[in-house]
C-alpha cells in the first residue's frame, strides 16, 4: 500500500535560528574554521538519529495505514518537545484547520471502494455466469423455436392432406349409399315385379275358371297354352330385370375404378400411408 504524502507542518511557526537566511560570501565560514562537533552534546545524537530515520524511510516504500498514524503521533511530540515557543504555537494550533490531523484521519481510515472490492469481484463473477447461462438458453429457446416451427409446418401441411382424404373419403361413402340404394331398389323392383306377376296370374287363372264355369263343361281349355304363356311372361320380365342389373353392375364397376384410382393418386403422394408423422 502506497504511503500518503505528508506535508510538513508549514503552518507552524519555526525558531529564529530555523530559518535559513541566504548566505553572504563573508559570512560563510571556511571548512578550516568550522568548530568540530560536539560529540558530547544531545542534539548531535538527536540529529543523527533523525537523519538516520529519514534515510531508512526515504527506503521503506511499504508503510501501512496504522504505522503512518503512529509515527505522525510521535512527530507530534517530537516537534512540541523541540518547539521554542510552544505557548505561541498552541495558541495559533486552537485557530488552525486541523489539516494534518484530517490526512491522517483520512490516510488511516479504509478506502470504501476497497472494502467493497471482494464482493464486487464476486458479484461481477456471478454476473458473468448469468450472462453466459442466458446466452446458452437464448440459443437453446431458438433452436427449439425453428424445430417447432418445422414441425408445425410439416403438421399444417399433413392436416391439410387428411381433411382432403376425408372429402373424398365421405364422397366414396356417399357413392357406396347411391349405390346401396340403387341395389335396394332394384331388388324391390324385382319383388314387387314377382308379387304383380303373381297376382296377374291369379286373377287370369280365375278369369279363366269362372269363365269355364260359365261356359260348362263343352270347351275344355288347354293347360299347355297357359303355362307356356305363363313363361314367356316370366321369362321377358326376368330378362328386363337382368338388363337393368347389368346397366346397374356397370355403373358400380365405373365408379369403384374411380374411386381405385383417387386412392393410388393418395398412395403416391403419401407412400407411407395415412398415420405417417412429420420429422
Amino acid at each position: 500500500m502506497d504511503q500518503p504524502p505528508y506535508s510538513p507542518r508549514l503552518d507552524q511557526l519555526s525558531p529564529p535560528c530555523s530559518i535559513t537566511e541566504t548566505p553572504s560570501a563573508e559570512n560563510i565560514p571556511s571548512p578550516s574554521l568550522a568548530p568540530p562537533p560536539d560529540r558530547n552534546n544531545n542534539t548531535f545524537y538527536i540529529q543523527e538519529r533523525l537523519m538516520a530515520i529519514a534515510h531508512r524511510l526515504a527506503h521503506n516504500t511499504a508503510c501501512s495505514s496504522d504505522d503512518a498514524v503512529t509515527v505522525h503521533s510521535h512527530l507530534d511530540d517530537i516537534e512540541l518537545l523541540l518547539d521554542p515557543r510552544p505557548a505561541l504555537t498552541q495558541e495559533i494550533t486552537k485557530y488552525r484547520p486541523a489539516v494534518s490531523a484530517h490526512i491522517v484521519g483520512a490516510s488511516s481510515s479504509p478506502s470504501p471502494l476497497s472494502s467493497y472490492t471482494p464482493q464486487l469481484t464476486g458479484l461481477l463473477h456471478e454476473i458473468t455466469t448469468l450472462n453466459t447461462e442466458l446466452k446458452q438458453r437464448r440459443n437453446e429457446s431458438v433452436h427449439l423455436y425453428e424445430r417447432f416451427t418445422h414441425e408445425l409446418r410439416g403438421s399444417t401441411q399433413r392436416v391439410s392432406q387428411l381433411e382432403t382424404e376425408i372429402c373424398q373419403l365421405k364422397a366414396d361413402s356417399v357413392e357406396d349409399s347411391a349405390e346401396r340404394e340403387a341395389l335396394q331398389g332394384t331388388v324391390q323392383g324385382l319383388e314387387s315385379w314377382v308379387t304383380a306377376w303373381h297376382r296377374q296370374h291369379g286373377l287370369a287363372v280365375m278369369k279363366k275358371l269362372r269363365h269355364t264355369r260359365q261356359q260348362g263343361s263343352k270347351r275344355k281349355p288347354d293347360p299347355r297354352n297357359n303355362q307356356e304363356n305363363e313363361i314367356e311372361v316370366l321369362v321377358e320380365g326376368m330378362a328386363a330385370w337382368m338388363r337393368g342389373w347389368k346397366d346397374l353392375e356397370e355403373g358400380f364397376r365405373l365408379r369403384e375404378k374411380g374411386r381405385q384410382a383417387r386412392r393410388e393418386e393418395r398412395y403416391t403422394r403419401n407412400p407411407r400411408g395415412i398415420l405417417q408423422t412429420s420429422t
